[in-house]
């Protein structure tokens, strides 16, 4: 995540990556979260289901090299 954080960031603008954890407790038990934030290039909400299926990328190969896994 953190690699296409990086990847995939806004040319115009220095890469901001944020990472934070935190324990999360419920009555299964405790669990830990971990959440990473940046300024790239985002993601339209047409395309948030297909950003899960493997080898398929949201941009094409002469915009962005990666194999969409």
């Amino acid at each position: 995540m953190v690699h296409n954080a990086l990847k995939l960031s806004k040319a115009e603008v220095p890469p901001r990556v944020a990472i934070a954890c935190g324990i999360i407790e419920d009555e299964q038990g405790d669990w830990m979260q971990i959440s990473i934030e940046d300024n790239g290039i985002g993601l339209n909400d047409a395309d948030s289901e297909r950003i899960f299926t493997s080898f398929d990328c949201h941009h094409s190969k002469d915009q962005y090299e990666g194999s969409g896994v």
